[in-house]
């Protein structure tokens, strides 16, 4: 019988939120080698991934019905249904030294109820294989990101909101299992009725499923956002700008241009504050209150 856990669905969202993103096509910034994926941080330190993936292509090209889109400051990965954000997922970033990288790649295939095998790491020295099931480390399933990471689920959900993980992506397990289901709607590739249904019954069923095409996701690094009218700065987990009002302040405008909203009458008083109550926490503040009155002292 199938667990309750197993019956994840997604709540259909309160009204479409249309997505403004201008998604690029950026840089990748990694290499993958058969056995040991690692990733070569702009410090020039090797940083081990969380597991030992190997990159599979599919068979056809990546869809453009869907896509996600993950800002790492904010801790939250937006799926993207034909240019609707219809959902946002919490999720737990690598920790600093076990950055999980930037740039545009494409998730290639799942692994359902997958086992977890130490990769050969230091951080991993005195682990042990454990086989899948709700408390396996990397969840009900994991979706693999070209040779580099996976998104995949976690036991230890309240890790969400933080840099806590190895490089990978880690969200709750019934949003795993709601995302991998979603994936393989919009790529592939045709499954038996009842399959997928399946997966999720049985837990210690392992199986790898090679999509028939791949789904676009770009890993972003946004201090600030604009969303729902307001500005959002966030605290820099991996410190790669200036935590100065100038630094931030950089990523304050560029978040407004994205917007269209006009930067000429910003008042560096309230940015400075917000930047400020930013360092340990997010903090927001309404679009219209950034700005002075014509004849105010910015």
């Amino acid at each position: 019988m199938e667990s309750p856990r197993g019956n994840s669905a997604w709540p259909q969202p309160e009204g479409h939120v249309r997505s403004r993103y201008n998604i690029g096509a950026g840089v990748a910034l990694a290499s993958a080698v058969m056995g040991a994926a690692v990733w070569i941080a702009p410090s020039g330190l090797v940083e081990p991934d969380c597991s030992s993936a190997a990159s599979v292509r599919p068979a056809r090209d990546s869809t453009e019905e869907l896509r996600l889109l993950l800002n790492i400051p904010a801790y939250r990965l937006d799926v993207i249904e034909r240019g609707t954000v219809t959902r946002s997922i919490s999720v737990a970033v690598g920790q600093p030294r076990y950055r999980t990288p930037i740039g545009h790649f494409q998730v290639d295939y799942a692994v359902w109820n997958p086992w977890w095998r130490p990769p050969a790491s230091e951080w991993a020295r005195k682990e042990r294989p454990k086989a899948p099931g709700w408390a396996n480390p990397v969840g009900r399933v994991k979706l693999h990101v070209t040779g580099l990471v996976f998104l995949h689920g976690t036991p230890l959900e309240e890790s969400r909101g933080s840099a806590a993980s190895h490089a990978c992506v880690r969200m709750s397990n019934d949003d795993a299992i709601a995302l991998a289901r979603l994936v393989h709607g919009y790529a592939g590739p045709q499954l038996a009725p009842g399959e997928l249904d399946a997966l999720v019954a049985d837990t210690s069923r392992t199986r790898t499923i090679i999509l028939g095409r791949t789904v676009p996701i770009d890993i972003e690094y946004r201090l600030a956002e604009v969303r729902s009218g307001e500005l959002v700065v966030y605290p820099d987990p991996y410190r790669r700008g200036e935590r100065g009002v100038g630094g931030v302040t950089a990523h304050i405008v560029e978040a407004l241009l994205r917007e269209r909203i006009d930067t000429s009458g910003l008042s560096m008083q309230r940015v400075r504050g917000l930047v400020g109550l930013s360092r340990r926490a997010p903090a927001r503040m309404a679009v219209d209150s950034l700005f002075s009155a014509p004849d105010s002292t910015r």
